[in-house]
């Protein structure tokens, strides 16, 4: 694809194809109510604080950036709805929550593409962007879950959260991860650091194969850590306001 000189969205509907694929679409919600991962395409997520997706804060000494942008990831990945109890999955979960047309929450992976030669720091800097504003919000629904269970916000209960983002410039991917720093004695957010943890070329047989591999990492962390910490913050922070949910996994 390289040489025949073909456009970034060339490269980014042959990944999607081969690599970053979607569960297949149903208007019916299954009753197992398993994990499932739900692809969005370009989304535009537009801040808003009305709707629990707040733009993380200008920290101090910093200087603030316009997030009035179009950001809208190439590739990402959220949370289905499918995997939560009907009972308040349907109206009552936006009140915890970030929720997009009644069907997913909380993204936990994004993926940028861009054609060989277009440079790295672009996309670099998109998944930052799109990164650090889930990660932001991820970490407000931590608080808040922290809040209603009257436990103090600590770096105990927020170090682990995170995000992952890949960037694909040509044949070269990177692997990205981005966590919650240390918060404030009061629990405020003190931003967030986003570390590279690999990276290799896909014109290599043992590079694509990498490549499968972390996905289905960060896929496997996806479903089975962050989905589950998710519901149970969630249900924490609905119980306070008066909606009964068990404090059971899965329930």
């Amino acid at each position: 694809m390289r040489n025949l000189n073909l456009c970034e969205e060339e490269f980014a509907s042959f990944a999607k194809e081969n690599i970053f694929k979607r569960e297949r679409r149903s208007v019916k919600v299954p009753e197992d109510r398993q994990w499932r991962a739900e692809r969005m395409l370009q989304l535009v997520a537009i801040p808003d604080d009305d709707m629990l997706w707040q733009i993380p804060p200008v920290l101090e000494g910093r200087q603030g950036t316009d997030w009035s942008f179009d950001l809208r990831p190439d590739c990402s990945y959220w949370l289905s709805l499918r995997a939560f109890n009907p009972r308040y999955r349907g109206g009552h979960l936006r009140n915890a929550a970030y929720v997009v047309n009644n069907r997913i929450t909380c993204p936990y992976f994004t993926v940028e593409f861009k054609r060989d030669g277009d440079g790295q720091s672009v996309a670099i800097n998109q998944v930052a962007a799109a990164g650090s504003l889930a990660l932001y919000n991820r970490y407000r629904l931590r608080n808040d879950a922290l809040k209603a269970s009257t436990r103090d916000c600590n770096s105990d209960h927020t170090g682990r959260l995170r995000h992952y983002a890949l960037t694909f410039v040509g044949p070269l991917f990177d692997i990205w991860m981005l966590q919650v720093a240390p918060v404030g004695a009061d629990g405020c957010w003190t931003g967030c650091t986003m570390r590279r943890l690999y990276g290799a070329d896909c014109t290599d047989e043992y590079g694509v194969r990498d490549l499968v591999d972390w996905v289905n990492e960060i896929h496997r962390w996806g479903l089975s850590r962050h989905g589950p910490s998710c519901e149970q913050d969630i249900k924490t922070v609905l119980r306070v306001g008066g909606v009964r949910t068990s404090a059971a996994q899965g329930a």
